[in-house]
């Protein structure tokens, strides 16, 4: 095939016959082959991965994948990949990634078929696991594959050297990566090359082998290099805060171990038998190899001295009891350190001493560490994690006071070999950061006791009006708290870890906000007592806030508003002295005397129960400065408070009443008129009753036997005093309703309330203060009252509903105007009267209704048979608003009818004439403009829109019930409504607009006249034809004279508006329009004469 694109521009069409082989033919399966070759593959998957079957998913996508495989022969690798998670994914090659748990792999030859009949018996396939692959991959190629390629003839020969020397490097570095951990042991790679090499002749004359020999042995030289500068930088940096003994321990046998695998390898014939062919060959690349061949020996030999001192400490390096247990630990292993220092040959520096100190220390920390449980610190009860705190430090210095006086010791007695070397302030900086973090947590513990709640510890009840915010502005306050306690826990691991300071940064942010709260809460200790007025809220306000004590700032703020609460009861006491000579109020219900007796024992108890208060607090709360002068006044005032009391019961004692006086007023009546003789007062000094009443108060105020009236009149003192409420209450409603009635009503009804006076004086002398039968007798009074009351209301509501009747006349209009329709003469007749049937039907209601009321009053005020003298000029009085309202309600609907006429009034353009009139042209030879209706009609009825007049108020029978009421009225039969001045002026503005309506009407009529003179002379010069040349002329021009006029006939409207008046003049226009049409035909004929 010639591929020359550039010479010839295009590429020639391949010869498939010679240049491209045939491809085979794809196997074809069944459905069932398919599905058996699937499963063989999964039970081999599943095998060779220790799964169940019911634990993998196997998805559509893998299946189509397997059955892919089986499908196309050239397809030479199938992978299935099991996770973590069971998900499983199938490939066409080799791909997986990091997180896989399982490879199963299946191989075959290019084109080979896998039948169900023979893949079972052919098939190859394998399985890795992760974590193994690499290890895996080197045993397969240091076992399987490097014997096969060495001893292969089938590489090139001029390949051969480089692809070895690739194949050796690559197992150089799949061993480092394979081998590459922290605590894994070196591995010297050994090539399989060197058991196929006998002589020294062999070699030089395989110079491509020494070659790669040389880069071997640079690769262990570089590689044990590797390991002692490892070795000795793990060495300087062995100073670890966290190891501790059993650490170093450890390290020195991994170092022993290491260097022991490396010497063995070092000793290893194929080694040996490399470094030997080199050596003999003079190869620069061996000279540094015995040197530190040398090195590994001598770290061998100190790791072994120091292992066996340091394995002293195995038996002792056991856990102990914090913090009992610290002195014999500390010693033991101090001693420990002390023998080692002193014997072993290679782990007595100073450096290594400190080591083994610091190790000590860290140990203690360690088991502090165990001890202590975090949890119980921040989340359980404070006081038990500063019990461990606690403890924890004074191990530490436990420790430090043992450390100390043993190096006194050794330094005393010269051994400066010892732990007097040691630098503490560097050796145990660890242990002092730890107690540290322990004195960090107690200050975490102390806020905890304040501002958490711990085991179920009720949440803090604030007292004062304000409680609620105060309470909430708390809550506040431990959400802050929690919050930045929840900092800490988070970190918590950081705590106690010496070798993170991390721990700095967090509790300086703790201790600022810790700070921040206390400012808070002082804040708040100010507004909770700054609304606090008296004592008590203080001291409950106190007692609720009394652990803040346990934080110092606060304690002071406290303990500043306890001396200010005894301050303040020295100025109650300060009152209470300056105002115990003054005059004492009246206290109701007592009498005088015994009230002021009584405000002088309030003010007695009120001081000794806050005395009291004050003196429990101090039990809990602690003494102040001005106690002791507070509690002196306090005796003071207490003692000069009784001294005025008992004065007050000396004076009572001289104005007692006697038992004559007691006896005289119970039988008095309990009622009697006053001067004016129309209201009632009590007949009884309340005096009397207070006198007796005190003596009973003061055996209350002073609870011993200080009685002066004897007990027969003092049982009566309960009976009086509600008799006495009760007369004083009924003389009190009396009173107040007799005030309340207007004179109306007490001229009314003056014959039923003497009815009552009688009945209250002829019961008076049998009722006295001593008699039993008082409740009847004002029971009587009582109902004789109350019946008064309900007739007198009775009147109130009927005299309302008579002027609620007068305005419902007044507002019946019988004439209502419109202003936006245009009647008929006949239609507005009808409207008017329908108008004034509706309305006037109700005005008759309503008195008929007012009739009834009248009636029934009357019947209320009668006394028997006798009518009040004043109920005429009631009635007269009724009669004469009916009168006014019959008026008011013919006024307004003559004010009504003006809107008719748009008297005075701003209307809008949708007003319309009140009468439709047509205009008629006469035919007879009158020629005279006449109206339908005629003017004389409409003038008459527009004149006479009065609805109501006195005589149909005589007339009507309705009427008449109430008119009739004032005889002397009703019988002059007096003109009541044409009488009004305000209904004359309004008929008298109706009467106005109708002449100016009519008046226009005319003036439109004569300007009419005028149009049908002109057509009558027009008509005259028709018959006047004598000169035919001007006669032709004088045609034309009356012509055109007829068709102006026919011309301005048409332009007039149909409907005319004139004032309140709508004139139609269509039948006028169109015989004026057909009279001239006439005459102007009459004159063509003339004129065609011509």
């Amino acid at each position: 095939m010639d591929t020359d694109e550039e010479e010839f521009g295009r590429q020639e069409t391949p010869e498939q016959d010679d240049e491209l082989p045939l491809e085979p033919e794809k196997p074809v399966f069944t459905k069932n082959e398919l599905s058996i070759l699937v499963e063989y593959v999964k039970n081999l998957t599943l095998i060779s991965s220790n799964n169940n079957n019911n634990t993998i998913n196997w998805t559509l996508n893998c299946i189509e994948i397997i059955k892919e495989y089986f499908k196309n022969p050239a397809n030479i690798i199938l992978t299935i990949t099991i996770y973590e998670k069971k998900n499983i994914q199938a490939h066409l090659d080799f791909s997986w990634t990091d997180d896989f748990k399982y490879i199963t792999y299946f191989l075959r030859s290019p084109w080979q078929i896998y039948t169900p009949d023979n893949f079972m018996s052919s098939v190859i396939f394998g399985n890795h696991k992760n974590g193994n692959l690499n290890n895996s991959i080197l045993k397969y190629l240091e076992i399987i594959f490097a014997p096969v390629a060495i001893e292969s003839n089938e590489w090139p020969i001029v390949m051969k050297n480089k692809i070895l020397s690739c194949f050796n490097q690559f197992i150089m570095c799949l061993i480092d990566v394979t081998y590459n951990h922290p605590d894994g042991i070196a591995i010297l790679y050994v090539p399989i090359e060197e058991l196929t090499l006998t002589t020294a002749k062999a070699i030089i004359n395989q110079n491509d082998i020494i070659e790669r020999f040389e880069r071997i042995a640079r690769h262990w030289i570089q590689k044990i290099r590797a390991i002692l500068s490892c070795q000795k930088n793990n060495d300087n940096n062995n100073n670890n805060s966290n190891s501790t003994i059993i650490d170093l321990i450890k390290y020195w046998n991994y170092k022993y171990e290491n260097f022991k695998c490396l010497q063995h390898q070092l000793a290893n014939k194929s080694i040996l038998n490399i470094i030997k062919k080199l050596k003999d060959i003079e190869s620069s690349s061996i000279i540094e190899f015995y040197n530190y061949s040398h090195q590994v020996d001598k770290q061998l030999n100190e790791a072994s001295s120091n292992i066996i001192y340091l394995n002293l400490f195995l038996n002792y390096c056991q856990d102990f009891h914090v913090p009992d247990d610290i002195k014999n630990y500390s010693i033991k292993l101090l001693h420990l350190i002390r023998f080692v220092a002193s014997q072993s040959k290679f782990y007595n520096s100073t450096k290594q001493i400190s080591i083994l100190c610091q190790a000590l220390a860290t140990q203690i920390i360690n088991q502090c560490k165990k001890y202590i449980d975090l949890n119980v610190v921040l989340c359980g009860h404070p006081n038990q994690g500063k019990f461990m705190l606690y403890n924890s430090i004074k191990t530490c210095n436990t420790f430090f006071k043992i450390f100390n006086e043993l190096a006194i010791n050794d330094k005393k007695y010269g051994n400066l070999l010892t732990i007097s070397r040691i630098d503490k302030s560097i050796c145990f900086c660890h242990i002092n950061t730890f107690i540290q973090r322990c004195e960090n947590l107690i200050v975490i513990c102390d806020a905890r006791i304040v501002y958490d709640r711990y085991d179920n510890v009720d949440e803090i009840s604030l007292s004062g009006v304000e409680c609620f915010n105060h309470e909430l502005q708390y809550k506040n306050i431990e959400k802050l708290f929690i919050k930045s306690l929840d900092k800490i826990k988070n970190s918590s691991k950081d705590i106690l870890n010496v070798s993170v300071f991390i721990w700095l940064k967090v509790i300086v942010d703790f201790n600022n906000n810790i700070q921040n709260i206390d400012n808070m809460m002082k804040n708040l200790i100010h507004d909770i007592f700054k609304n606090i007025k008296n004592i008590e809220e203080a001291i409950e306000a106190l007692y609720s806030m009394k652990k803040f004590v346990l934080r110092n700032n606060l304690k002071k703020t406290l303990d500043a508003y306890w001396l200010n609460i005894w301050k303040f009861f020295e100025n109650e006491l300060e009152i209470i002295a300056t105002s115990i000579n003054d005059d004492l109020s009246f206290c109701m219900p007592m009498t005088s005397l015994t009230s002021a007796a009584l405000i002088l024992k309030i003010k007695n108890d009120y001081i000794s129960r806050h005395f009291n208060i004050l003196i429990n607090t101090s039990d809990w709360f602690g003494d102040n400065d001005v106690q002791k002068k507070v509690i002196e006044k306090y005796k003071k005032v207490e003692c000069a408070l009784l001294i005025k009391k008992e004065n007050l019961f000396a004076i009572w004692e001289k104005q007692i009443v006697t038992e004559i006086e007691i006896k005289k007023i119970l039988n008095v009546p309990v009622i009697k008129f006053s001067n004016n003789n129309c209201l009632i007062e009590i007949n009884l000094k309340k005096y009397y009753l207070e006198n007796m009443k005190s003596s009973i108060e003061w055996k209350m105020i002073r609870q011993d036997d200080c009685r002066l009236i004897s007990l027969k009149y003092l049982k009566y003192i309960n009976a009086l005093q509600c008799r006495y409420n009760e007369i004083e209450l009924f003389c009190r409603f009396y009173n107040i309703t007799l005030k309340e009635w207007t004179v109306q009503e007490t001229l009314l009804f003056q014959n039923h309330l003497n009815d009552i006076k009688i009945i209250i004086t002829s019961s008076l002398k049998k009722n006295t203060w001593s008699c039993e039968t008082i409740a009847i007798f004002l029971s009587d009074c009582y109902q004789s009252v109350y019946q008064l009351i309900e007739e007198i209301n009775f009147f109130k509501n009927t005299n309302k509903q008579l002027k609620l009747s007068c305005n419902e006349i007044k507002n019946a209009l019988l004439i209502i105007g419109t202003n936006n329709l245009t009647y008929t003469m006949d239609n507005l007749k009808i409207y008017l009267s329908s108008v004034k049937n509706k309305n006037f039907k109700i005005i008759k209601n309503t008195a008929v209704s007012m009739i009834h009321s009248i009636l029934l009053l009357k019947h209320k005020v009668q006394y028997g048979e006798t009518t009040p003298k004043y109920w005429k000029l009631y009635v007269d009085e009724i009669v004469q608003q009916f009168k006014s309202s019959i008026i008011i309600n013919v006024q307004r609907s003559l004010e009504s009818a003006l809107i008719f006429f748009n008297n005075n009034l701003n209307l809008s353009n949708a007003t319309k004439p009140l009468l439709n009139i047509e205009m008629f042209y006469n035919d007879d030879e009158s020629l005279q403009i006449e109206f339908i209706p005629t003017i004389d009609d409409v003038k008459f009825f527009l004149n006479n829109l009065i609805p109501l007049t006195s005589q149909d108020a005589y007339s009507t029978d309705e009427f008449t019930g109430i008119l009739q009421c004032d005889v002397d009225d009703f019988e002059k039969k007096i003109n009541f409504i044409e009488n009004d001045l305000n209904i004359q002026n309004i008929s008298s503005k109706i009467q106005q607009e109708v002449d100016i309506g009519i008046k226009e009407l005319m003036t439109f009529t004569i300007s009419l006249k005028l149009l049908q003179q002109d057509i009558s002379n027009i008509e005259k010069a028709l018959d006047d034809v004598t000169c035919q040349q001007q006669q032709q002329q004088y045609i034309e021009a009356s012509i055109i004279k007829c068709k102006n006029i026919i011309n301005l006939i048409e332009s007039l409207d149909n409907d005319i508006n004139i004032h309140w008046l709508n004139v139609n003049i269509v039948n006028f226009k169109n015989k004026l329009q057909a009279k001239c049409e006439y005459i102007k035909y009459d004159f063509f004929i003339e004129l065609c004469k011509y």
